[in-house]
C-alpha cells in the first residue's frame, strides 16, 4: 500500500474539498479517503487549516471555510423571507 507525501496531499485534498464546497470530514475519515498516514494527514489538513482554506468545526470535522449554508446562499444573493 503506498501513502502520498506530503505535498501531494496538499493538492488532492484541497481540489476534493474545491469540488465538493459542502464535504465535511473528521480526521478519521480524510485520512481513510485518502489514504494518508497520520502524520501527513495532521500536517495537512493542520496547513490547509492554518491557510485558511479550512476550518475545523466544534464537532472535529474539518471544512471549506464559508462553505456553510448561510454563507453559500449570501454569495449567491439569496435573501431569505422574512
Amino acid at each position: 500500500m503506498e501513502f502520498l507525501d506530503f505535498e501531494d496531499a496538499i493538492e488532492l485534498i484541497h481540489m476534493e474539498y474545491a469540488e465538493m464546497p459542502g464535504l465535511r470530514l473528521t480526521f478519521s475519515q480524510a485520512r481513510r479517503m485518502w489514504n494518508l498516514t497520520d502524520a501527513v494527514c495532521e500536517r495537512a489538513l493542520g496547513a490547509l487549516t492554518a491557510s485558511g482554506f479550512l476550518e475545523q468545526r466544534r464537532d472535529g470535522t474539518y471544512v471549506r471555510t464559508g462553505s456553510s449554508t448561510a454563507s453559500i446562499l449570501q454569495s449567491t444573493g439569496f435573501a431569505p423571507r422574512a
